[in-house]
């Protein structure tokens, strides 16, 4: 992987300074670390932390990217659906999508991932298709985990608690 020329922790600006630089032209990457469960298993909360760059190229479906909420809150999901307009995205770890924004509302395309001190380059020919699997497999996926997982876990506490 490259390395990046110009890689800044949000710790140093914050991501509106960081959101205008890259609107003006500039190429810096910001680096953040995240939170919530809603991109479980490919990010872990507190733990991982993403590379962002300012997306310079029409988005796709699977693509990793980071937007505004409408409570103001920068919300990272992977591209469900798109035209020219607007822009629907979903968590790898959440059973329905997101409301539509408009394409304006995303601002970051991530790049790299950083899992146990190491970052994984998310935009190789592997992890393009580990997206697409996440976006089809959803339905099944989040059946799994509603119907099936969570009761037998709620279960299996009830009977060791011995209610």
């Amino acid at each position: 992987m490259e390395e990046m020329d110009s890689v800044i922790e949000l710790d140093s600006i914050s991501m509106e300074i960081w959101e205008e630089m890259a609107k003006e032209g500039s190429d810096a990457v910001i680096e953040v670390n995240t939170r919530g469960v809603s991109m479980w298993p490919l990010l872990r909360s507190k733990n991982d932390g993403v590379k962002i760059i300012y997306p310079r190229r029409d988005l796709a479906v699977g693509d990793f990217v980071v937007f505004h909420r409408s409570d103001g809150t920068e919300i990272a999901h992977r591209v469900c659906w798109l035209d020219a307009q607007y822009v629907q995205t979903i968590g790898d770890n959440c059973s329905s999508k997101d409301k539509k924004i408009t394409r304006d509302k995303v601002f970051g395309l991530v790049t790299d991932v950083r899992r146990r001190g190491h970052w994984i380059h998310v935009e190789t020919p592997f992890w393009r298709f580990y997206g697409r699997f996440m976006l089809w497999s959803n339905p099944v996926r989040m059946f799994i985990r509603d119907k099936m997982y969570r009761p037998l876990r709620r279960l299996a506490r009830r009977i060791i608690k011995g209610k």
